[in-house]
């Protein structure tokens, strides 16, 4: 009604009143000789601008102080990105291929150098083809078939893995250390598990590949399997050996074995392995182009070549 609309319109100018005047006011409080309202808009514009602008150099400066120290921690502690939901993914892309608990250091030239012997095994069997028993097969072999002395109690325990870590952010240099200084609950040494004096030779286990693998034409890329790392040719008294097993077979049981994986291990690992929800997501990553491909086909390529 009319009554309504006459107390709007001075609620509206009593508002602008009010405004106005305590707008004049800061610009006659100002430090400064006032020369009008459009003096003080321009000053509170200014300073506006200057807010603005020195609030968006402070972000700029907080976001290069962060990216420097996402940085230094990706450089110092690359696994932290395990702890994203499939953190194996970007934990790849720093250089580290899966399995994420996998460490190739052992391999380098220079490091095997330090604790393989001439003679040494290296049983490097394609996952999931046989390997537990090829490594009991060996030692049955350097023990001649009397396994009294030193039974075959666990693969770890006779045939160490090197490059298996056990938990993220463990080097090789824990490994080293770990295998030629644990105490079993038994009371009895690891070390002599595997490097018992009696051994006609010592057995170690592996699913890696040549460190010299070369392309050949009308063949996928071998050269950029993650796993090409065994010092083969500069070890020649070393002896390593490959073991493969019909691919459908080695397949099947990687169905089941990822499948199997404790929610948390898998979870300590950046979610890996992958759980398929079908065996035709399994070939898939298996075949030629697929993630795991340097797994199954890789790795048979490279040792035929």
């Amino acid at each position: 009604d009319s009554c309504s609309c006459v107390c709007a319109l001075f609620v509206v100018i009593d508002f602008f009143c009010v405004f106005f005047f305590f707008q004049a006011e800061d610009g006659i409080r100002d430090a400064q000789e006032s020369r009008g309202l459009g003096d003080v808009y321009k000053r509170q514009y200014q300073r506006r601008v200057r807010g603005i602008i020195e609030g968006r150099m402070a972000i700029k400066a907080l976001a290069a102080v962060l990216t420097v120290g996402v940085a230094l921690l990706l450089a110092f502690k690359p696994e932290v990105v395990l702890y994203l939901p499939n953190g194996f993914i970007p934990y790849m892309l720093l250089g580290f291929p899966p399995p994420a608990m996998f460490h190739y250091d052992c391999w380098a030239a220079a490091e095997f150098g330090t604790w393989a012997r001439d003679g040494d095994l290296i049983l490097s069997a394609g996952p999931k083809s046989g390997t537990n028993w090829m490594l009991y097969t060996a030692h049955l072999i350097r023990e001649g078939g009397d396994t009294e002395a030193h039974p075959f109690e666990d693969p770890m325990f006779q045939t160490p893995w090197p490059v298996m870590v056990h938990r993220p952010g463990q080097k090789w240099r824990d490994i080293k250390r770990l295998m030629n200084s644990s105490v079993l609950p038994d009371g009895t040494r690891m070390v002599d598990k595997w490097n018992a004096p009696e051994y006609k030779f010592r057995i170690f286990k592996a699913h890696e590949v040549p460190d010299d693998v070369a392309d050949e034409d009308g063949w996928p890329k071998l050269s950029n399997i993650p796993s090409a790392v065994l010092p083969v040719r500069s070890f020649p008294k070393v002896k390593f050996l490959a073991v493969v097993r019909d691919p459908h077979d080695v397949m099947r049981s990687f169905y089941s074995f990822f499948g199997n994986q404790k929610a948390e291990w898998r979870r300590m690992w950046g979610d890996f392995p992958p759980v398929y929800q079908n065996k035709q997501e399994l070939l898939d990553d298996f075949l030629e182009g697929g993630n795991l491909e340097f797994m199954l086909f890789g790795y048979i390529r490279a040792w035929w070549a």
